[in-house]
């Protein structure tokens, strides 16, 4: 028996680090570092491994309502709000995916908008905000009515926006010189200037439009090339923890290299030239975290249809996840991370590959599936 437990346990101690990557978080001096090595592995973690269920809801498609590029989904209320930068519109749809409206509209008029960045829900004042890249809010009531447009301070862009802790104050991102601080803080009420904060390479910043995300009432920013994620305050930004990929992460040195191109353009068409030949190696995006995991998405290369390769970093055991689809051949983009599920969308070329995963009456929703309908929610139940 003795020696049937020895044998068992040098197997788990040599086979166990093939299932995930090699991870370790370590905290030196006050800074929390997510350690992960291997992210180019290859090996990849099966559905069951990291989700008890899943659930499909298919966006309805109507002539009023085709979807074209889904960049973030908010669940409010037994239903979905969801974002298409492209068109762009904030459409919502009810629990099951049946299409409910579109929030305001594109025009002059008022309530209308040429250009749309980003959204927020506010359940205690039961408003929908919406936030134009050209300086103002337009706000609207839970039946979608128009009620007022506000006007921001001025910057020279605002990308995303989130309501702070103390439901008093409102964060706004705008993508400006290192002269100007891209991190706007006005009253939620007034919309008077409070505070500002993150003066840094407007080339750098250009790689990540939303950089908020919402955890356990704070509030949390992070960049596209650099590591640290910080908790963003009404009067400070402090650190909060960074990514280490070791080899494979970003070298602060090459960044530091794209400061030193004073022309503006220069810069930017060498950043991208980088990215497209595998030098600047991804992107991070999609910063999130619950209880259980830390999680980013990083992304190679150029072009609105990169893969998103998921990290998901366990908080109590130190190992990640690191893939850009799972042994069952299915990818997971993460637009929402809840505590115990995430919301992802279905790819038009994946759906077969789902009816092994789903029970007969789920998979019926989306069987007849066609190219051209609008894209169908996935809910990742997380274990």
């Amino acid at each position: 028996m003795k020696k049937l437990f020895i044998k068992n346990l040098l197997y788990v101690l040599i086979f166990f680090p093939l299932f995930y990557s090699c991870s370790v978080q370590q905290k030196m001096d006050g800074e929390i570092k997510l350690q992960v090595a291997g992210l180019n592995s290859g090996v990849l973690p099966s559905v069951d491994e990291l989700f008890s269920s899943i659930q499909v809801i298919p966006l309805e498609t109507m002539d009023s309502c085709l979807l074209m590029n889904v960049e973030k989904v908010v669940p409010c209320k037994n239903g979905y709000f969801v974002f298409d930068n492209l068109k762009p519109a904030l459409y919502q749809f009810d629990g099951t995916g049946k299409f409910v409206r579109e929030i305001g509209g594109k025009g002059n008029g008022p309530g209308e908008f040429q250009l749309l960045a980003d959204f927020m829900i506010d359940e205690k004042k039961d408003r929908i905000t919406l936030l134009s890249s050209y300086g103002f809010l337009l706000e609207y009531d839970w039946d979608g009515n128009y009620i007022e447009k506000i006007i921001l301070p001025v910057k020279p862009n605002y990308y995303s926006m989130v309501l702070l802790n103390n439901g008093q104050n409102l964060a706004l991102w705008s993508c400006v010189n290192m002269e100007e601080n891209g991190i706007t803080i006005v009253d939620y009420y007034s919309h008077a200037y409070v505070n500002g904060y993150w003066n840094n390479d407007r080339i750098l910043d250009m790689g990540l439009m939303h950089p908020f995300y919402s955890y356990n009432k704070n509030v949390y920013f992070g960049s596209a090339y650099q590591p640290r994620v910080y908790r963003l305050e009404s009067n400070s930004l402090e650190y909060e923890y960074s990514w280490d990929f070791g080899t494979e992460g970003i070298d602060d040195k090459l960044l530091t290299s794209y400061a030193a191109i004073k022309k503006i353009g220069k810069r930017n068409r060498k950043l991208l030239q980088d990215l497209n030949d595998g030098i600047l190696p991804y992107s991070m995006e999609c910063h999130a975290q619950n209880s259980r995991y830390y999680y980013v998405a990083l992304r190679s290369g150029v072009g609105m249809h990169r893969p998103f390769k998921n990290v998901f970093y366990e908080k109590q055991t130190g190992r990640s996840f690191v893939f850009e689809k799972m042994k069952e051949g299915i990818s997971v983009q993460t637009l929402f991370l809840a505590e115990d599920y995430l919301l992802s969308v279905l790819p038009y070329e994946e759906v077969s590959l789902y009816k092994g995963l789903l029970d007969e009456d789920e998979y019926a929703k989306i069987s007849d599936m066609k190219e051209d309908d609008n894209m169908c929610l996935v809910k990742f139940v997380l274990k």
